[in-house]
């Protein structure tokens, strides 16, 4: 299984659905497998942890920045804005 393939529909990757979920484990033994996975966009232009500050997911959030998203990458200044929250 590709796990860096994109839906076609939205864009999103495994990872942006796990974090929508906020399945930390899974989220976890995504980016262990593949780093690449952190900073890829969707069709909206958003990573998994602008997906997670949007989506007030503090955990998941903790968690991709813990292991390496790029806060600067994706959804542009929008995620800046809130990040300061968490």
């Amino acid at each position: 299984m590709d796990i860096t393939k994109k839906n076609a529909n939205n864009g999103e990757t495994i990872l942006h659905q796990a974090t929508k979920r906020e399945h930390v484990g899974v989220i976890l033994s995504l980016v262990r497998c593949d780093q690449n996975l952190l900073n890829i966009v969707d069709h909206d232009n958003y990573t998994p942890l602008a997906q997670a500050i949007l989506l007030e997911s503090y955990f998941g959030a903790h968690c991709l920045i813990y292991n390496g998203a790029n806060a600067n990458f994706g959804a542009g200044i929008y995620v800046l804005n809130y990040i300061f929250f968490f």
